[in-house]
């Protein structure tokens, strides 16, 4: 999909997001790590999780993929 290459699980990126998902909850903050190797999807105030995942999905709309790459209006599809 999306001239995409099939997704890989990596237990070395799964054990990192959940090692900032925890800190997050332990301190009660909503935001970005400060990586720059890997990127992140946010989300808050949606009445569900598919909402959330629709919005991010509708960015797609504007992505320009005869040029890819990151773009402010379209980073959420770029990491889902």
């Amino acid at each position: 999909m999306h001239k995409a290459p099939p997704l890989a699980w990596d237990s070395q990126l799964a054990r990192a997001a959940q090692q900032w998902a925890d800190k997050l909850a332990s301190t009660c903050t909503f935001r970005h790590a400060n990586s720059i190797s890997e990127g992140e999807n946010l989300g808050k105030g949606f009445q569900s999780w598919g909402d959330c995942i629709f919005a991010w999905y509708s960015q797609q709309q504007d992505y320009d993929f005869q040029s890819p790459g990151f773009d402010l209006f379209t980073n959420a599809f770029t990491q889902l």
